[in-house]
Protein backbone atom coordinates (compact mmCIF):
# COMPACT_ATOMS: atom_id res chain seq x y z
CA UNK A 1 0.00 0.00 0.00
CA UNK A 2 1.38 3.43 -0.94
CA UNK A 3 1.98 6.00 1.81
CA UNK A 4 -0.76 8.25 0.39
CA UNK A 5 -3.34 5.41 0.46
CA UNK A 6 -2.27 4.50 3.99
CA UNK A 7 -2.92 8.07 5.16
CA UNK A 8 -6.32 8.16 3.46
CA UNK A 9 -7.25 4.91 5.20
CA UNK A 10 -6.21 6.26 8.62
CA UNK A 11 -8.23 9.43 8.06
CA UNK A 12 -11.31 7.43 7.04
CA UNK A 13 -10.97 5.03 10.00
CA UNK A 14 -10.73 7.89 12.49
CA UNK A 15 -13.58 10.02 11.21
CA UNK A 16 -16.28 10.46 13.88
CA UNK A 17 -14.27 8.26 16.24
CA UNK A 18 -13.09 9.33 19.69
CA UNK A 19 -9.41 8.83 20.48
CA UNK A 20 -8.38 6.61 23.40
CA UNK A 21 -7.31 8.54 26.50
CA UNK A 22 -3.68 9.48 26.52
CA UNK A 23 -2.21 7.49 29.44
CA UNK A 24 -3.73 4.15 28.45
CA UNK A 25 -2.48 4.44 24.88
CA UNK A 26 1.08 5.24 26.00
CA UNK A 27 1.12 2.29 28.42
CA UNK A 28 -0.26 -0.09 25.80
CA UNK A 29 2.27 1.12 23.22
CA UNK A 30 5.15 0.64 25.68
CA UNK A 31 3.92 -2.86 26.62
CA UNK A 32 3.70 -3.84 22.94
CA UNK A 33 7.18 -2.44 22.25
CA UNK A 34 8.56 -4.68 25.05
CA UNK A 35 6.59 -7.71 23.76
CA UNK A 36 4.94 -8.08 27.18
CA UNK A 37 1.49 -9.58 27.75
CA UNK A 38 -1.12 -8.14 30.10
CA UNK A 39 -0.24 -10.96 32.50
CA UNK A 40 3.48 -10.06 32.38
CA UNK A 41 2.75 -6.50 33.45
CA UNK A 42 0.03 -7.12 36.04
CA UNK A 43 1.61 -10.04 37.96
CA UNK A 44 1.70 -9.06 41.66
CA UNK A 45 0.26 -5.59 40.93
CA UNK A 46 -3.36 -5.85 39.83
CA UNK A 47 -5.71 -8.07 37.84
CA UNK A 48 -5.49 -8.34 34.05
CA UNK A 49 -8.91 -6.76 33.53
CA UNK A 50 -7.81 -3.67 35.51
CA UNK A 51 -4.85 -3.05 33.18
CA UNK A 52 -7.02 -3.77 30.15
CA UNK A 53 -9.53 -1.13 31.27
CA UNK A 54 -6.68 1.29 31.97
CA UNK A 55 -5.31 0.78 28.44
CA UNK A 56 -8.74 1.29 26.91
CA UNK A 57 -9.32 4.43 28.95
CA UNK A 58 -12.42 3.25 30.80
CA UNK A 59 -10.95 3.80 34.30
CA UNK A 60 -8.75 6.38 36.01
CA UNK A 61 -5.91 4.36 37.61
CA UNK A 62 -5.01 4.63 41.26
CA UNK A 63 -1.73 6.43 41.81
CA UNK A 64 0.13 3.52 43.46
CA UNK A 65 -1.04 1.04 40.79
CA UNK A 66 0.00 3.39 37.98
CA UNK A 67 3.46 3.88 39.54
CA UNK A 68 4.02 0.11 39.85
CA UNK A 69 2.87 -0.48 36.27
CA UNK A 70 5.23 2.25 35.03
CA UNK A 71 8.07 0.72 37.05
CA UNK A 72 7.35 -2.72 35.52
CA UNK A 73 7.49 -1.13 32.06
CA UNK A 74 10.71 0.76 32.95
CA UNK A 75 8.97 4.09 32.43
CA UNK A 76 8.91 7.38 34.33
CA UNK A 77 6.07 9.77 35.00
CA UNK A 78 7.62 12.27 32.56
CA UNK A 79 6.79 9.74 29.84
CA UNK A 80 3.17 10.66 30.53
CA UNK A 81 3.62 14.30 29.57
CA UNK A 82 0.21 15.56 28.52
CA UNK A 83 -0.99 14.90 25.03
CA UNK A 84 -1.43 18.63 24.43
CA UNK A 85 2.19 19.29 25.43
CA UNK A 86 3.45 16.77 22.87
CA UNK A 87 1.15 18.09 20.15
CA UNK A 88 2.34 21.62 20.90
CA UNK A 89 5.99 20.52 20.48
CA UNK A 90 5.17 18.72 17.22
CA UNK A 91 3.48 21.82 15.80
CA UNK A 92 6.38 24.03 16.90
CA UNK A 93 8.80 21.68 15.14
CA UNK A 94 6.81 21.99 11.90
CA UNK A 95 6.87 25.77 12.22
CA UNK A 96 10.66 25.68 12.70
CA UNK A 97 11.00 23.54 9.55
CA UNK A 98 9.17 26.28 7.65
CA UNK A 99 11.42 29.02 9.04
CA UNK A 100 14.58 26.90 8.85
CA UNK A 101 15.33 27.28 12.59
CA UNK A 102 16.79 23.81 12.95
CA UNK A 103 18.63 24.57 16.21
CA UNK A 104 15.25 24.79 17.96
CA UNK A 105 14.33 21.35 16.60
CA UNK A 106 17.64 19.96 17.89
CA UNK A 107 16.72 21.24 21.38
CA UNK A 108 13.29 19.58 21.26
CA UNK A 109 14.95 16.35 20.15
CA UNK A 110 17.46 16.49 23.01
CA UNK A 111 14.62 17.01 25.50
CA UNK A 112 12.78 13.84 24.42
CA UNK A 113 15.75 11.65 23.41
CA UNK A 114 15.73 9.82 26.77
CA UNK A 115 11.95 9.43 26.86
CA UNK A 116 10.69 5.95 26.01
CA UNK A 117 9.35 5.54 22.51
CA UNK A 118 5.72 6.61 22.07
CA UNK A 119 4.06 7.86 18.94
CA UNK A 120 4.41 11.54 19.91
CA UNK A 121 8.16 11.26 20.46
CA UNK A 122 8.52 9.17 17.30
CA UNK A 123 7.11 12.06 15.26
CA UNK A 124 9.51 14.53 16.90
CA UNK A 125 12.42 12.17 16.20
CA UNK A 126 11.26 11.81 12.58
CA UNK A 127 11.31 15.61 12.19
CA UNK A 128 14.80 15.80 13.71
CA UNK A 129 16.21 13.13 11.39
CA UNK A 130 14.57 14.84 8.41
CA UNK A 131 16.27 18.18 9.06
CA UNK A 132 19.70 16.59 9.66
CA UNK A 133 19.38 14.59 6.42
CA UNK A 134 18.89 11.07 7.84
CA UNK A 135 15.95 10.35 5.54
CA UNK A 136 15.77 6.60 6.14
CA UNK A 137 15.79 7.13 9.92
CA UNK A 138 13.10 9.77 9.58
CA UNK A 139 10.96 7.39 7.55
CA UNK A 140 11.52 4.62 10.10
CA UNK A 141 10.20 6.79 12.95
CA UNK A 142 7.19 7.95 10.91
CA UNK A 143 6.29 4.33 10.15
CA UNK A 144 6.69 3.50 13.84
CA UNK A 145 4.40 6.37 14.84
CA UNK A 146 1.75 5.23 12.36
CA UNK A 147 1.38 1.91 14.20
CA UNK A 148 -0.73 3.76 16.78
CA UNK A 149 -3.66 5.00 14.73
CA UNK A 150 -6.52 5.18 17.22
CA UNK A 151 -4.98 7.94 19.35
CA UNK A 152 -3.91 10.18 16.49
CA UNK A 153 -4.95 13.78 16.79
CA UNK A 154 -5.36 15.62 13.48
CA UNK A 155 -2.25 17.70 14.29
CA UNK A 156 -0.16 14.51 14.56
CA UNK A 157 -1.54 13.05 11.37
CA UNK A 158 -0.83 16.34 9.58
CA UNK A 159 2.76 16.21 10.88
CA UNK A 160 3.22 12.63 9.62
CA UNK A 161 1.83 13.56 6.20
CA UNK A 162 4.02 16.66 5.86
CA UNK A 163 7.18 14.87 7.01
CA UNK A 164 6.51 11.94 4.66
CA UNK A 165 5.97 14.35 1.76
CA UNK A 166 9.18 16.21 2.61
CA UNK A 167 11.11 12.91 2.76
CA UNK A 168 9.78 11.95 -0.70
CA UNK A 169 10.67 15.43 -2.00
CA UNK A 170 14.21 15.17 -0.61
CA UNK A 171 14.52 11.80 -2.37
CA UNK A 172 13.32 13.51 -5.60
CA UNK A 173 10.20 11.33 -5.69
CA UNK A 174 7.99 14.25 -6.61
CA UNK A 175 4.91 12.36 -7.76
CA UNK A 176 4.91 10.34 -4.54
CA UNK A 177 5.38 13.55 -2.52
CA UNK A 178 2.41 15.14 -4.30
CA UNK A 179 0.16 12.10 -3.69
CA UNK A 180 1.06 12.13 0.01
CA UNK A 181 0.64 15.84 0.68
CA UNK A 182 -2.70 15.97 -1.13
CA UNK A 183 -4.16 13.68 1.56
CA UNK A 184 -4.11 16.72 3.90
CA UNK A 185 -7.12 17.91 1.90
CA UNK A 186 -9.07 15.40 4.01
CA UNK A 187 -8.11 16.97 7.34
CA UNK A 188 -7.93 20.40 8.96
CA UNK A 189 -4.76 22.35 9.72
CA UNK A 190 -5.42 24.69 12.65
CA UNK A 191 -2.09 26.53 12.48
CA UNK A 192 -1.37 29.12 9.79
CA UNK A 193 2.41 28.53 9.87
CA UNK A 194 1.92 24.79 9.33
CA UNK A 195 -0.50 25.67 6.52
CA UNK A 196 2.31 27.74 4.97
CA UNK A 197 4.68 24.78 5.22
CA UNK A 198 2.14 22.68 3.34
CA UNK A 199 1.57 25.41 0.72
CA UNK A 200 5.25 26.12 -0.02
CA UNK A 201 5.99 22.39 -0.20
CA UNK A 202 3.18 22.02 -2.73
CA UNK A 203 4.59 24.96 -4.71
CA UNK A 204 8.05 23.38 -4.90
CA UNK A 205 6.62 20.03 -5.99
CA UNK A 206 4.38 21.58 -8.66
CA UNK A 207 7.38 23.52 -9.97
CA UNK A 208 9.53 20.37 -10.22
CA UNK A 209 6.71 18.48 -11.95
CA UNK A 210 6.09 21.31 -14.42
CA UNK A 211 2.46 21.69 -13.26
CA UNK A 212 2.40 25.46 -13.73
CA UNK A 213 -1.36 26.05 -13.51
CA UNK A 214 -1.48 24.20 -10.17
CA UNK A 215 1.65 26.09 -9.11
CA UNK A 216 0.01 29.44 -9.84
CA UNK A 217 -3.05 28.50 -7.77
CA UNK A 218 -0.89 27.24 -4.89
CA UNK A 219 1.23 30.41 -5.00
CA UNK A 220 -1.86 32.59 -4.65
CA UNK A 221 -2.84 30.66 -1.50
CA UNK A 222 0.72 30.82 -0.16
CA UNK A 223 1.05 34.57 -0.81
CA UNK A 224 -2.27 35.18 0.96
CA UNK A 225 -1.03 33.24 4.02
CA UNK A 226 2.23 35.23 4.01
CA UNK A 227 0.34 38.52 3.80
CA UNK A 228 -1.76 37.54 6.83
CA UNK A 229 1.36 36.90 8.91
CA UNK A 230 3.51 39.68 7.38
CA UNK A 231 6.04 37.06 6.22
CA UNK A 232 8.26 38.99 3.79
CA UNK A 233 10.71 36.10 3.37
CA UNK A 234 7.85 33.85 2.32
CA UNK A 235 6.56 36.45 -0.14
CA UNK A 236 9.99 36.70 -1.78
CA UNK A 237 10.16 32.90 -2.10
CA UNK A 238 6.67 32.88 -3.63
CA UNK A 239 7.69 35.53 -6.17
CA UNK A 240 10.86 33.55 -7.05
CA UNK A 241 8.82 30.45 -7.82
CA UNK A 242 6.22 32.46 -9.71
CA UNK A 243 9.00 34.00 -11.85
CA UNK A 244 10.36 30.54 -12.67
CA UNK A 245 6.86 29.34 -13.53
CA UNK A 246 6.45 32.23 -15.99
CA UNK A 247 9.89 31.52 -17.48
CA UNK A 248 9.06 27.86 -18.08
CA UNK A 249 5.87 29.08 -19.80
CA UNK A 250 8.03 31.30 -22.09
CA UNK A 251 6.57 34.50 -20.65
CA UNK A 252 9.97 36.15 -20.74
CA UNK A 253 9.10 39.79 -20.01
CA UNK A 254 6.89 38.97 -17.02
CA UNK A 255 9.48 36.53 -15.63
CA UNK A 256 12.30 39.09 -15.90
CA UNK A 257 10.12 41.81 -14.30
CA UNK A 258 9.55 39.57 -11.29
CA UNK A 259 13.26 38.70 -11.31
CA UNK A 260 14.14 42.42 -10.99
CA UNK A 261 11.79 42.77 -8.00
CA UNK A 262 13.22 39.71 -6.25
CA UNK A 263 16.87 40.66 -6.87
CA UNK A 264 16.44 43.84 -4.80
CA UNK A 265 16.07 41.84 -1.60
CA UNK A 266 18.60 39.05 -2.33
CA UNK A 267 22.34 39.09 -1.80
CA UNK A 268 24.47 39.10 -4.98
CA UNK A 269 25.15 35.33 -5.07
CA UNK A 270 21.50 34.45 -4.54
CA UNK A 271 20.41 37.01 -7.13
CA UNK A 272 22.89 35.60 -9.69
CA UNK A 273 21.69 32.07 -8.99
CA UNK A 274 18.07 33.13 -9.42
CA UNK A 275 18.78 34.96 -12.70
CA UNK A 276 20.71 31.92 -13.91
CA UNK A 277 17.69 29.70 -13.21
CA UNK A 278 15.43 32.14 -15.09
CA UNK A 279 17.66 31.99 -18.17
CA UNK A 280 17.88 28.21 -17.98
CA UNK A 281 14.07 28.03 -17.87
CA UNK A 282 13.86 30.45 -20.80
CA UNK A 283 16.54 28.47 -22.68
CA UNK A 284 18.62 31.62 -23.16
CA UNK A 285 22.24 30.35 -23.16
CA UNK A 286 23.85 33.60 -24.39
CA UNK A 287 22.30 35.64 -21.57
CA UNK A 288 23.29 32.94 -19.09
CA UNK A 289 26.92 33.07 -20.21
CA UNK A 290 27.07 36.89 -20.20
CA UNK A 291 25.41 37.70 -16.90
CA UNK A 292 25.83 34.84 -14.46
CA UNK A 293 29.45 33.66 -14.72
CA UNK A 294 28.30 30.03 -14.57
CA UNK A 295 30.37 27.09 -13.39
CA UNK A 296 31.78 24.64 -15.93
CA UNK A 297 28.80 22.29 -15.94
CA UNK A 298 26.48 25.29 -16.43
CA UNK A 299 28.66 26.53 -19.30
CA UNK A 300 28.37 23.04 -20.74
CA UNK A 301 24.58 23.33 -20.63
CA UNK A 302 24.76 26.67 -22.49
CA UNK A 303 27.33 25.58 -25.08
CA UNK A 304 25.33 22.43 -25.80
CA UNK A 305 22.25 24.55 -26.62
CA UNK A 306 24.45 26.78 -28.79
CA UNK A 307 25.86 23.66 -30.52
CA UNK A 308 29.42 24.79 -29.73
CA UNK A 309 31.00 21.34 -30.07
CA UNK A 310 34.62 22.39 -29.52
CA UNK A 311 33.84 24.34 -26.35
CA UNK A 312 31.78 21.42 -25.04
CA UNK A 313 34.73 19.06 -25.66
CA UNK A 314 37.14 21.45 -23.89
CA UNK A 315 34.99 21.39 -20.76
CA UNK A 316 34.33 17.64 -20.90
CA UNK A 317 38.04 16.81 -21.12
CA UNK A 318 38.72 18.38 -17.71
CA UNK A 319 35.40 18.10 -15.87
CA UNK A 320 35.07 15.46 -13.11
CA UNK A 321 31.81 13.61 -12.49
CA UNK A 322 32.51 13.31 -8.76
CA UNK A 323 32.52 17.13 -8.50
CA UNK A 324 28.94 17.41 -9.72
CA UNK A 325 26.48 18.75 -7.11
CA UNK A 326 23.79 16.09 -7.61
CA UNK A 327 22.80 12.97 -9.54
CA UNK A 328 20.79 14.90 -12.13
CA UNK A 329 23.76 17.09 -13.07
CA UNK A 330 26.04 14.06 -13.11
CA UNK A 331 23.72 12.25 -15.54
CA UNK A 332 23.56 15.34 -17.76
CA UNK A 333 27.37 15.58 -17.89
CA UNK A 334 27.67 11.85 -18.62
CA UNK A 335 25.20 12.21 -21.48
CA UNK A 336 27.29 15.08 -22.91
CA UNK A 337 30.39 12.88 -22.66
CA UNK A 338 28.63 10.25 -24.74
CA UNK A 339 27.49 12.88 -27.22
CA UNK A 340 30.73 14.81 -27.76
CA UNK A 341 33.49 12.35 -26.83
CA UNK A 342 31.94 9.19 -28.27
CA UNK A 343 29.09 9.23 -30.82
CA UNK A 344 25.37 9.85 -31.21
CA UNK A 345 24.38 6.19 -30.86
CA UNK A 346 26.04 5.87 -27.44
CA UNK A 347 24.51 9.21 -26.46
CA UNK A 348 20.95 8.12 -27.32
CA UNK A 349 21.40 4.70 -25.69
CA UNK A 350 22.62 6.38 -22.48
CA UNK A 351 19.56 8.64 -22.53
CA UNK A 352 17.24 5.71 -23.19
CA UNK A 353 18.71 3.20 -20.73
CA UNK A 354 19.95 5.44 -17.88
CA UNK A 355 19.12 9.14 -17.91
CA UNK A 356 15.48 9.02 -19.13
CA UNK A 357 14.36 6.22 -16.69
CA UNK A 358 15.94 8.11 -13.78
CA UNK A 359 14.21 11.37 -14.76
CA UNK A 360 10.86 9.56 -15.07
CA UNK A 361 11.32 7.86 -11.69
CA UNK A 362 12.05 11.16 -9.95
CA UNK A 363 9.27 13.13 -11.63
CA UNK A 364 11.26 15.75 -13.57
CA UNK A 365 8.53 16.42 -16.10
CA UNK A 366 10.22 19.18 -18.14
CA UNK A 367 13.46 17.22 -18.42
CA UNK A 368 11.58 14.05 -19.35
CA UNK A 369 9.68 15.86 -22.11
CA UNK A 370 12.94 17.06 -23.74
CA UNK A 371 14.66 13.66 -23.47
CA UNK A 372 11.57 11.87 -24.76
CA UNK A 373 11.56 13.93 -27.97
CA UNK A 374 15.29 13.36 -28.59
CA UNK A 375 15.06 9.57 -28.06
CA UNK A 376 11.82 9.09 -30.03
CA UNK A 377 13.11 11.07 -33.04
CA UNK A 378 16.27 8.94 -33.15
CA UNK A 379 14.39 5.64 -32.77
CA UNK A 380 11.91 6.52 -35.52
CA UNK A 381 14.76 7.44 -37.88
CA UNK A 382 16.29 4.06 -37.04
CA UNK A 383 12.92 2.34 -37.76
CA UNK A 384 12.67 1.12 -34.15
CA UNK A 385 8.99 1.88 -33.80
CA UNK A 386 8.23 -0.48 -30.91
CA UNK A 387 10.96 1.10 -28.79
CA UNK A 388 9.68 4.57 -29.68
CA UNK A 389 6.12 3.63 -28.67
CA UNK A 390 7.39 2.30 -25.32
CA UNK A 391 9.18 5.59 -24.63
CA UNK A 392 5.95 7.49 -25.37
CA UNK A 393 3.89 5.17 -23.17
CA UNK A 394 6.32 5.58 -20.26
CA UNK A 395 6.07 9.35 -20.59
CA UNK A 396 2.26 9.21 -20.70
CA UNK A 397 2.23 7.28 -17.40
CA UNK A 398 4.15 10.14 -15.83
CA UNK A 399 1.25 12.52 -16.46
Amino acid sequence: MSKAKEYKKIIEENQNKCANPHIGVIIKRRRKDLNMTLEDVTKGICCVSYLSKLEHGTIVPKKYVLNEVLDRLNMKEENLRSKNEYIDIIQKCLIEIYYGNFDVIYEYFENISDVESIHYTDIIKAIYHLVVGNLNESEKFINKALVVKQDFAEEELTACILVSALIAEEKHKYKEALDIIKTIEYTYINNIEVEKLKAITLCRIYLMLGMYLSLSNALIIYEDLCMKTIDYGGLVEAKEQFGLSLAYNNEEKAALNICELVKRVLDKDSADDYLKNIYIALKKPNELLKKCNPKDYEKLWAYNLLKEKNKCREILEVIRLEDMPDTKTQLFVQSMMKKYLENEHFYIMFLKETYYPWVLQHGYYEEAKILKDIIVDYLIEDSRYKDAIKILKDFKKMK
